[in-house]
């Protein structure tokens, strides 16, 4: 995505090797083709099993389905790295029970944590959002004591969004405090993300 490809940028300009996870192996592709200076330095691996649909964007899983496929689905991607930056997170589109999508991005989130316990990964890093303890709210200052927890049945599609993140990030914390991993773990909230893109596909299915 987005915010994925940007991140790669920013390491491999900073001298860092990436492995990519990707769902697909068209997905691969547009990524390592966005980077021709520095050929061999980002690689992709597929991770299917990370979300069972055929288009991430336009498909929500049960609760069910994608807990039953991650565990275990980063184990062999993580093995030999040093940090972890997860940016992946299902997007709804609609939904008749948010759990549809809390869970998933809860599952994904805590399985690739759990993946790390056994390696020798430093740092793990990952994308939540400043919606996470806001919403759509703006009458007050915020901090890290606030959590949007708005996630009724009656809940549009970004209000849902919004409690997948606060879930997500509380539920990293509470493996990591619970477990105590080697690796420190990162939370960042952006709130707007707008700028050129770097991917370089025809259509939206690639991404």
């Amino acid at each position: 995505g987005y915010i994925g490809a940007w991140t790669i940028k920013y390491l491999v300009d900073n001298g860092y090797t990436v492995l990519a996870a990707v769902r697909t192996v068209a997905q691969g592709d547009v990524l390592t083709n966005c980077f021709p200076p520095y050929s061999g330095r980002v690689s992709s691996v597929v991770v299917p099993d990370i979300l069972k649909a055929s288009s991430p964007f336009f498909r929500v899983p049960s609760s069910a389905e994608f807990s039953s496929s991650q565990e275990g689905a980063y184990d062999d991607v993580v093995k030999d790295v040093e940090g972890i930056i997860h940016v992946a997170s299902p997007v709804p589109r609609s939904s008749k029970d948010p759990q549809e999508v809390i869970g998933p991005a809860v599952s994904g989130t805590t399985g690739i944590l759990k993946s790390a316990k056994a390696t020798r990964v430093k740092r793990a890093v990952i994308t939540s959002s400043a919606s996470a303890v806001c919403g759509f709210r703006t009458d007050k200052e915020y901090n890290e004591v606030h959590l949007n927890t708005e996630n009724t049945k009656t809940s549009s599609p970004l209000a849902v969004y919004n409690t997948t993140k606060t879930r997500t990030e509380k539920a990293a914390f509470d493996y990591v405090r619970a477990t105590q991993p080697h690796y420190d773990l990162v939370t960042l909230l952006p709130a707007f993300n707008f700028g050129p893109y770097i991917h370089q596909a025809s259509t939206a299915s690639p991404l």
